[in-house]
């Protein structure tokens, strides 16, 4: 399992992407770029099942600070 963080606007699946099947990854998506005590215990939750590959995916000119 990977553990990708991405923008909430993303408009493509991060399983498509990184040809992964459903439960393959924990997606954790974010707005703004603001991280949130939520999305650091999702995080933590990752760490702490021993995931070791954080990709991280980002989408430029998103709708999430408009």
């Amino acid at each position: 399992m990977a553990v990708v963080v991405n923008c909430i606007d993303s408009r493509t699946s991060p399983e498509i992407i990184f040809d992964a099947g459903l439960g393959d990854l924990l997606t954790v998506r974010i707005a703004g770029n603001v991280i949130s005590r939520e999305i650091i215990g999702g995080l933590e939750i990752a760490h702490k099942l021993d995931e070791q590959t954080y990709p991280v995916g980002w989408a430029f000119e998103a709708g999430g600070l408009d």
